[in-house]
């Protein structure tokens, strides 16, 4: 459904297709960002910005004992509200990097570094 001032509402009838909407972005359609976020009851077509988005972090070369769900929740949680990790990765891959989708709130400084056993990521 077409709203005012440039939002659309979208209703999904699977929530594998909701979920890969929101978590797989970014999204560019005709060269302009697509920005997905799930409907909150006090949405407003009049606000006036964005106060938050979800976001993929990308971690590299992490030590063999930090690609653990909990270890993974707890870096990411030094940034925003961890939405998904991405777990998809075989024993090759892992020492290259992991990603983590994260919901960062835009009103706040944004966390551009992490500190993890004296390296920066």
């Amino acid at each position: 459904m077409d709203l005012e001032n440039d939002f659309f509402l979208v209703r999904f009838q699977d929530e594998n297709d909701y979920n890969k909407a929101l978590i797989r972005g970014p999204w560019v359609i005709f060269g302009r960002y697509l920005i997905v976020w799930p409907w909150s009851p006090s949405f407003s077509t009049s606000q006036s910005g964005i106060e938050s988005q979800v976001v993929w972090i990308r971690l590299l070369r992490l030590l063999e004992g930090y690609y653990s769900n909990c270890l993974l929740r707890a870096i990411g949680q030094t940034v925003g509200l961890v939405i998904k990790l991405d777990m998809h990765m075989d024993y090759a891959c892992r020492g290259r990097f992991v990603r983590l989708a994260v919901c960062v709130d835009l009103r706040k400084p944004l966390v551009s570094k992490v500190r993890i056993n004296s390296r920066l990521q």
